[in-house]
């Protein structure tokens, strides 16, 4: 709990001159369903299932509010997103950005390719 609170502190500290935070929404692009999870990401193993979404579980420590929104596509036409998180209570200030974002980037009214296979894909990018 000590921790915790310490988590929470240097964060509130953070927010005090950046009201907002623009973080990736995961380590990794969409991958192929019938793997159970990626088990390395840029080398580091990954112990369990919930281990490559760190980049968006750890900010629930915070608690913070935190909304995810499109963001761009990979070079492989995957969709990729950020998650926007604002100060402590303030869930209008971050719904408000989170519109604004997708308003100004048009991103989320592009739809992404959904491929079934490695041999699908190929297919789709010639």
């Amino acid at each position: 709990m000590v921790r915790h609170g310490q988590i929470i502190d240097r964060f509130t500290a953070f927010q005090e001159t950046h009201p907002f935070l623009l973080a990736a929404v995961n380590q990794v692009p969409a991958f192929d369903a019938r793997l159970h999870w990626p088990t390395a990401i840029e080398g580091v193993t990954m112990d369990h299932y919930i281990a490559w979404m760190k980049s968006a579980y750890w900010i629930t420590t915070t608690f913070c509010p935190a909304i995810s929104v499109p963001a761009g596509f990979t070079a492989e036409g995957l969709p990729v997103g950020i998650q926007i998180v604002g100060r402590h209570r303030d869930d209008l200030g971050v719904l408000k950005l989170a519109y604004a974002f997708e308003q100004a980037t048009g991103v989320g009214k592009r739809k992404p390719l959904l491929l079934r296979s490695t041999a699908s894909q190929a297919q789709i990018q010639k």
